[in-house]
């Protein structure tokens, strides 16, 4: 019999060159067609469009549920002519089994294949990953305690996976440079090499990416650390691609006199300790799923890596923190410009009223334009004042023409349909600060 061609799920494991096989898959779907390999782009049927590199990102993600009838149709249909690639490392364990179960519904040849990276170099590259997207500032011991969203537990996740499609259709690869198959020993001649049956594709003919999501350096690092810690202290957010200019920095600076290849966050204990813990199960993943009889998963056995320390003396820590605070400062500014532009524009001989004291519309007062009113309907607000402004319930105003209102949250339908209510319309009575941010 004619075996049907395969739907494979790519699911990382995280830091594991992922993004670098979704962008390569992504940006030679020509190419791939060739080997029988087809990657559908699903960006243009969803909305609110969305473009990612990451396929799965669309099955995933609940916003785009309603589209998932669209997204199995093309790949039933794509299926008949070729083996098609969903890729994804954003799955979590109860993701990948229902997306799974889904797909069975579909079709029946299907395979997940999952690159292993031993798990102290998973957290610690993860760890950089974290402090890097802005929202981790403490140490790695912090972090493993209190952020590792993704087990380590390698075995207990695939297990998990083979309970719904069959431990036979997991293929596993490790992420190490002594275990990467292909002439380029690299992850991409590895996945190429893996799903074209050991076929060397003509890598002359292929778009090749760029090193992605590359880590920070040493000093950047630690930098980028301190940023964090102000922003969850006191200002909550930095604007989209703020990091970009410290990564340039790192890439260009950093290995000048730091090599991330040869240096953690973790003692040579650390390591130990967290590889004892996985150790016996490591093992058996080996034998299970690799037919490694000796149970030997990672062959790189080193945990000697000299532990980054912190140079920055308290007196330059605390400048990067002030400036840092001033930066945000005059960034919050510089946002609330055009809304302020438009208030002063629209609000005429009328009142000025906030509605909503929440994060940002103590955000707004912090600009220098004072509102007449505050308006807030929390029990806990109403009567009192904010910086000696009086807040009071929207049911407490008797007229409401004589106020231009400003609509601070970003959850703000329900307001803008009482505003609605009580005669007001957008763009003269009132205006919605999620227009302006």
């Amino acid at each position: 019999c004619i075996m049907e061609n395969v739907l494979l799920f790519h699911i990382g494991f995280h830091k594991t060159g992922s993004t670098s096989i979704q962008r390569f898959l992504y940006d030679n779907d020509t190419e791939l067609r060739k080997y029988g390999w087809f990657y559908p782009d699903f960006s243009e049927m969803v909305k609110p469009r969305q473009i990612a590199l990451n396929n799965g990102f669309y099955l995933r993600l609940p916003l785009f549920k309603k589209d998932r009838g669209k997204m199995w149709k093309i790949i039933s249909e794509n299926l008949k002519k070729y083996n098609v690639i969903i890729s994804e490392e954003g799955f979590s364990d109860e993701d990948i089994q229902t997306i799974l179960s889904e797909a069975k519904k579909y079709h029946n040849n299907i395979k997940v294949i999952v690159y292993l990276r031993r798990q102290d170099l998973y957290i610690g590259s993860f760890y950089n990953q974290a402090v890097k997207a802005a929202y981790v500032h403490g140490t790695v011991n912090e972090y493993m305690e209190n952020f590792l969203y993704y087990s380590d537990n390698y075995l207990d996740r695939l297990e998990k996976i083979g309970r719904v499609i069959g431990d036979e259709n997991i293929i596993v690869r490790v992420y190490e440079g002594r275990q990467f198959a292909g002439s380029r020993k690299d992850v991409l001649s590895d996945f190429m090499y893996t799903i074209a049956d050991g076929i060397e594709p003509d890598w002359e003919r292929f778009k090749m990416p760029k090193r992605e999501n590359p880590a920070l350096h040493g000093r950047y690092f630690e930098i980028k650390k301190l940023l964090n810690a102000v922003e969850d202290d006191q200002y909550k957010r930095w604007p989209a691609g703020y990091v970009d200019p410290i990564l340039q920095l790192s890439e260009r600076y950093g290995k000048s006199y730091e090599n991330a290849l040869t240096e953690g966050y973790l003692t040579k204990q650390d390591r130990r300790n967290i590889l004892d813990k996985h150790k016996k199960n490591n093992a058996q993943l080996a034998r299970k799923y690799l037919h490694r009889e000796d149970g030997q998963l990672f062959y790189d056995t080193n945990i000697d890596f000299p532990v980054y320390e912190n140079e920055a003396t308290p007196f330059e820590a605390d400048m990067i923190r002030v400036y840092s605070a001033l930066f945000h400062k005059m960034q919050s500014q510089i946002e609330l410009l055009p809304l302020v532009t438009a208030i002063k524009m629209l609000k005429g001989d009328r009142q000025l009223a906030f509605y909503g004291i929440g994060e940002r519309g103590r955000t707004l007062l912090d600009y220098p334009i004072v509102p007449d009113l505050l308006i807030d309907n929390g029990i806990d607000k109403k009567g009192g004042n904010e910086k000696t402004i009086q807040i009071v319930g929207a049911s407490d105003i008797k007229d409401w023409s004589i106020y231009f209102v400003i609509v601070t949250p970003y959850h703000c339908a329900d307001i803008e349909q009482e505003l609605q209510n009580y005669g007001l319309r957008k763009g003269e009575g009132y205006l919605l600060m999620n227009d302006y941010l």
